[in-house]
C-alpha cells in the first residue's frame, strides 16, 4: 500500500471520529432530572479518562503502519485471522473495531492500557522482524 493511500485511510478516519465528537458536544442536553434519575448513586463522582484510549488509538494506528511496512519488505502476517498478505482496509477496520469497542463499553482504564500495550508489541516485532526475501 502506498504511504499515500495509508495517510488518506487515518485521516479519513480521524475526521469521521471529529465529527462524531462534534455531534457528541452538540448533542441535545439532558435536564438534571433525567441524569439524577439515570445515574447510579454509587458512581455519580466517577469520571472517565480518554487517555488509556487515545494510547489505544496511537499503539493501533503504530501496529497497521508497521504491519503494512513489513508485509512491503517481503513478510507474511503470522495472524490466522487476516492471512499472509491482508488489505489494508482489512487491518484499519479490525483495528477500528477494537477501538470502537473499548469507546462504547467505557471499559475500565487497564483494559485499554493492556490493549495498548498488546498492540504495542506487535508493532515493535513488525519493525523489528527480518524477513526472508
Amino acid at each position: 500500500m502506498k504511504p499515500r493511500t495509508l495517510f488518506l485511510a487515518l485521516f479519513v478516519s480521524l475526521l469521521f471520529w471529529v465529527a462524531v465528537g462534534y455531534a457528541v458536544a452538540h448533542a441535545a442536553a439532558p435536564t438534571r432530572a433525567q441524569v439524577k434519575h439515570a445515574v447510579d448513586p454509587a458512581f455519580k463522582h466517577r469520571t472517565y479518562s480518554y487517555v488509556p484510549l487515545a494510547a489505544l488509538a496511537v499503539a493501533a494506528i503504530a501496529d497497521v503502519m508497521t504491519t503494512r511496512a513489513a508485509i512491503t519488505r517481503g513478510c507474511r502476517e503470522a495472524n490466522p485471522i487476516y492471512g499472509p498478505h491482508p488489505s489494508d482496509p482489512t487491518l484499519i477496520a479490525t483495528h477500528a473495531l477494537v477501538i470502537d469497542a473499548a469507546w462504547g463499553t467505557k471499559a475500565p482504564p487497564w483494559v485499554d492500557y493492556a490493549g495498548a500495550a498488546l498492540f504495542g508489541a506487535a508493532a515493535i516485532h513488525n519493525a523489528t522482524i527480518r524477513c526472508a526475501p
